[in-house]
């Protein structure tokens, strides 16, 4: 570890972080750089941290964090990952024994930086979270009547709406601050994801384009709450991006003496080619990434039987001749997507026991399996099991305390009870419930979520 440096750097290909250290140990980010482009810095803070005793200065933002502006610089270490370069920078605030580590990581050839922030807790008294930030970035080049931002929304059946606008086309107010005594605007452009679908309502995903081209997209790697936000400073802009956080979605995280607590990777990659190219660039950080470790070449091609098909209304009938039609395109896994477990047409509300339905596969759901195999695919299964449905006679089998409950009640989304897979009596079930699925198909089980469900546990990270 290196104690007397003023200015690091972390470099690779055409990308550079430059940091700078003020003499009293205060750490910003300097400039961002993408060959010969570069975005100047500003006074935003490196790590935003919010606790209830330490707020920050507006309520709907997380800059300007008191405990975010006490952290100062104790070490720093750079070494190398599989990946690429990487800079851990270790902050402390002496005042409420907070250590934040922060990671700065480039994944080689992609002219992209990762992020993330781990919180140490070193004092000897719990300490609460309600706020840390995983990338926290300003620049002076980025302007809020003149720098696109570009963000999508999305929704079932309707994903990746990208629309664009400047900060104060978008809705924030130009309120001129230099004829108002320089004072800080309160406002802020705020995109979150709620619940465990994290692109139900917007995508993780963000972009900034400077009037030359000049362009820096991001996306935070997270499959649970998230929130990035777009500030209008006296310098310029911030971007600040995290996982859930106290204000928009009541998440808290209490530390007890020793503990951590790490967000979520944080990915901003950077261009002077504009979006396109900066899409691109993402695109083969992504694809870096994915083909990562042992099984990163073994990537299969699944064709799922849901969207745009059979839509959950599966036969043998109709799945036979698709399966044959499906087998001819070379695709490795054919999934049977929901409905396999119905013998009822409307079956929302009374999933839960996940046993293939006789009505629908006369011949047994092992009859679809073959057919996949003789295809020369293997087969694979959807399922959700963490819902059963309310009226599921599954339902009264297992305790309140095997749901996720709200005052000793159940919590009830879309006609279904959801699963607290903390509760033994739940993993136990299940075990038994995909053990024998196995025994009948021999390949991919995926799962995913028809709701949207909610957090109100909030001791836990991940929320």
């Amino acid at each position: 570890m290196t104690r007397s440096v003023r200015q690091l750097e972390l470099s690779d290909g055409d990308i550079a972080l430059q940091l700078t250290i003020d003499s009293e140990g205060r750490v910003r980010v300097d400039g961002l750089t993408a060959g010969p482009d570069r975005w100047a810095g500003s006074e935003q803070s490196i790590v935003e941290i919010v606790t209830p005793g330490t707020g920050t200065g507006s309520a709907g933002r997380y800059d300007r964090s008191l405990l975010g502006a006490r952290l100062r610089y104790r070490a720093h270490a750079i070494d190398a990952t599989d990946l690429g370069p990487r800079l851990v920078l270790e902050l402390v605030d002496p005042v409420s024994g907070i250590a934040a580590h922060v990671t700065f990581e480039i994944v080689a050839r992609t002219s992209t930086l990762r992020s993330s922030v781990t919180v140490t807790n070193e004092s000897s008294d719990s300490r609460e979270l309600l706020y840390v930030s995983a990338l926290a970035i300003g620049s002076t080049d980025w302007t809020p009547d003149g720098t696109i931002v570009h963000l999508a929304d999305s929704d079932w059946l309707s994903e990746y709406r990208w629309r664009h606008g400047t900060l104060y086309g978008l809705g924030e107010p130009g309120i001129r601050a230099e004829v108002h005594s320089a004072h800080v605007p309160r406002g802020r452009l705020g995109v979150s994801g709620r619940g465990t679908w994290s692109t139900g309502e917007q995508l993780p995903m963000g972009a900034l384009e400077c009037e030359d081209g000049r362009t820096v997209l991001w996306q935070i790697e997270q499959n649970s709450p998230w929130h990035w936000q777009l500030l209008e400073t006296l310098q310029g802009m911030s971007l600040l991006a995290s996982g859930a956080t106290g204000r928009d979605h009541g998440w808290s995280n209490t530390l007890a003496a020793g503990a951590t607590l790490t967000t979520p990777t944080t990915a901003i990659t950077a261009t002077g080619g504009g979006i396109d190219r900066a899409f691109a660039r993402l695109t083969d950080y992504r694809r870096a990434t994915r083909m990562h470790g042992p099984n990163g070449t073994n990537l299969p091609v699944i064709y799922n039987d849901y969207m745009n098909t059979l839509m959950a209304d599966p036969t043998t009938e109709k799945l036979l001749p698709l399966i044959e039609a499906v087998g001819r395109t070379g695709v490795d896994i054919y999934c049977v997507d929901a409905g396999w477990y119905a013998d009822e047409p409307r079956w929302w509300e009374s999933v839960g026991a996940w046993e293939p339905s006789t009505s629908r596969f006369p011949g047994g759901i092992g009859e679809i399996f073959d057919a996949i195999r003789n295809h020369g695919m293997r087969p694979g299964l959807w399922m959700e099991p963490e819902v059963v449905g309310i009226k599921s006679p599954i339902a009264a089998e297992l305790p309140d305390e095997a749901y996720l409950t709200r005052g000793g009640e159940r919590v009830v989304m879309d006609g279904r009870f959801h699963l607290d897979f903390r509760h033994p009596a739940v993993t136990e079930r299940l075990d038994r419930i995909v053990d024998g699925l196995i025994a009948i198909c021999t390949g991919r089980m995926p799962s995913s979520r028809g709701i949207r469900a909610l957090s109100w546990r909030t001791a836990h990270p991940a929320e």
